[in-house]
């Protein structure tokens, strides 16, 4: 008898342990994944902005965009990444971290090659903290949100802020209306 009082006195301290975890360090562990995915979006910047410089280097200081497409879609953007690959300076076009969702996948070199961007959204409003986590790891201050519609390789440095301001990478928000607001990550190449 006295085993069984053990055992469920036991059991019911493991349960305590497990919910107060899960209460006080539920923060903890979305902070970690914020700080996590703003890594990656970090190393994936800087993956870019080394394949871009080794192009110039190259092509004898010509930027990774042209005035015109060689890509069959037609867009700069997508031809500049897809160069990158196809003349080995990257292995692939870096995809978006797990938690990012919508309407990006990857990334995106502005038409005049200024900067990498990516848009994105997440589910669970986690992008300011990752936008946070980026200020954090030497990143400037985010970008407060402007309105207007932004066509999709007109990210510049100067959308960004980054021609202003020491920091090579920083978020920007662009509210679209409606209750929709996309963020934008951007790194000066």
């Amino acid at each position: 008898m006295f085993n069984l009082i053990v055992a469920v006195i036991s059991i019911a301290l493991i349960a305590v342990t497990a919910v107060a975890s899960i209460y006080y360090g539920g923060d903890s562990f979305a902070g970690s994944s914020a700080r996590a995915e703003a890594a990656t979006l970090i190393n994936q910047a800087q993956q870019i902005d080394g394949a871009a410089e080794l192009f110039r280097i190259a092509n004898v200081g010509s930027m990774v965009v042209s005035d015109q497409p060689s890509c069959d879609d037609g867009t700069l953007s997508d031809c500049a990444l897809h160069r990158l690959v196809d003349q080995g300076y990257l292995t692939a076009i870096p995809k978006a971290p797990t938690g990012v969702i919508f309407p990006s996948t990857s990334w995106s070199i502005s038409d005049d090659g200024s900067a990498a961007f990516m848009i994105f959204t997440t589910d669970d409003g986690v992008a300011d903290k990752i936008c946070e986590a980026i200020e954090t790891q030497g990143g400037g201050a985010k970008l407060p949100g402007f309105m207007g519609n932004v066509p999709g390789d007109s990210w510049t440095v100067e959308r960004f802020g980054l021609d202003l301001i020491e920091e090579t990478y920083r978020c920007a928000d662009h509210d679209l209306g409606g209750g929709l607001i996309l963020t934008a990550f951007g790194y000066r190449l």
